[in-house]
């Protein structure tokens, strides 16, 4: 199954639309605060709202309603892509190709239309935001919960998804139009990298005829430059099952702060899902996060490339006989907590998982401060790497003392 978005659009719609500024758009005019209390702009507020829908109507592009409102530079993306993030574009899909990326059938988009889960702002139309609400609701019911329920709670007003409109939520990628067979012979990327791809990232192992997500798509040119230099494949599948995981952690715990920090007192609160979404707060902190995580991601890139240079140093200069490198038997140490499961049973699962952070900083600072590193976690014990015995000694003796002193388990 493939779709494409089409490639024929006018440009010049937005000199039909009504009240257009080069400067600003009518909906930035309409909604400016000098406006909001008068009766005269609420009247022309309803009445270019109108005009709009009539416009957008009447320049139906092949499937997408465009609307630009400012002459700025832009292009028409294929099927899969991202369109440009200007607030005076505004982007419909219809009834098939929203059910595409969403994921479903048409008719299921139909039933959700009909018990008001889904209220498109035209008829037959359905926006990025709506195409995400299909998602999410699918989700939900895969979780149980009956859509007749959930339409209820929509209804009167205990649940909304409104948020999901937000940029903040564009992380929910929905479905792209090819195939990863498609895409397999498009690129020359072999299948069984390509659908390493959704199992990185935690899902089954996709047929070749499902349909690759936008997240996915952005993995392609990795795979293809990978493809191009003639690299193994299982070392590409290897890389891209390491990048999921961790990035699987990551994610994870930032949901976990997410629900204790923001969700939970909400709702202890007492405040509504707009609350507790917080769209506001996450278009703040996600590209912070975002940014915190690459800084962090290229300060490792750092320590391991350098580790690569001075590996190839030594190997280079002892082929030249300049220098001999010093053969080192590496030594692995194991730290564990004794009695952990009965912990965990006496003082509850908080007080476990405390002791289980405290012992994981303790690690971290201890191996690095003896040239060591962590490199597997066991739950209830860490395995570590030291480049000689010694500093595996000391290193062990220090963590268990550490341990012994500020934990109050010991």
């Amino acid at each position: 199954m493939a779709a494409h978005l089409p490639s024929s659009v006018d440009p010049s719609v937005y000199a039909r639309l009504p009240n257009v500024h080069r400067d600003e758009s009518p909906w930035q005019r309409l909604f400016a605060p000098q406006h909001r209390d008068c009766d005269r702009h609420r009247r022309r507020l309803v009445a270019g709202a109108e005009q709009v829908r009539q416009t957008l109507s009447a320049q139906r592009l092949g499937g997408v309603l465009d609307a630009r409102l400012g002459p700025r530079p832009w292009r028409e993306p294929g099927f899969g892509q991202q369109w440009p993030r200007y607030p005076w574009v505004v982007t419909w899909h219809p009834r098939e190709e929203a059910a595409i990326r969403a994921g479903v059938e048409p008719d299921y988009v139909d039933h959700l239309v009909d018990l008001g889960i889904i209220v498109p702002a035209l008829p037959g139309r359905f926006s990025v935001g709506d195409v995400r609400r299909m998602l999410m609701v699918r989700s939900l019911e895969d979780a149980a919960i009956p859509l007749e329920h959930l339409a209820e709670a929509f209804r009167d007003g205990s649940l909304s998804l409104d948020f999901l409109d937000t940029p903040a939520y564009e992380r929910f990628a929905t479905y792209a139009g090819e195939t990863f067979r498609e895409v397999s012979r498009r690129t020359g990327i072999p299948l069984e990298l390509l659908t390493a791809v959704r199992e990185a990232i935690g899902s089954p192992e996709p047929s070749p005829d499902d349909l690759l997500r936008e997240d996915e798509m952005a993995v392609i040119p990795l795979l293809e430059l990978h493809v191009s230099g003639d690299f193994s494949v299982s070392a590409g599948e290897q890389l891209l099952r390491v990048y999921g995981e961790s990035v699987r952690r990551i994610a994870e715990a930032e949901g976990a702060w997410w629900n204790s920090q923001v969700v939970k007192p909400a709702l202890t609160a007492g405040k509504n899902v707009g609350d507790w979404a917080d769209a506001e707060l996450a278009a703040r902190s996600t590209p912070l996060a975002e940014q915190a995580v690459l800084g962090l991601y290229h300060a490792q890139q750092a320590r391991a490339w350098t580790a690569n240079f001075i590996e190839a140093f030594e190997t280079l200069m002892a082929e030249a006989g300049i220098h001999s490198m010093l053969e080192r038997p590496p030594a692995i140490c194991f730290l564990d907590i004794t009695g952990y499961s009965r912990l965990t049973q006496e003082y509850g699962d908080e007080a476990a998982a405390d002791l289980a952070a405290t012992m994981a900083r303790l690690v971290q600072r201890g191996a690095v401060r003896h040239g060591g590193k962590p490199i597997k976690w066991l739950g209830d014990g860490v395995m570590l790497h030291f480049r000689d015995p010694g500093p595996a000694v000391r290193a062990a003796l220090e963590m268990v003392s550490d341990l012994g002193r500020v934990s109050q388990f010991a």
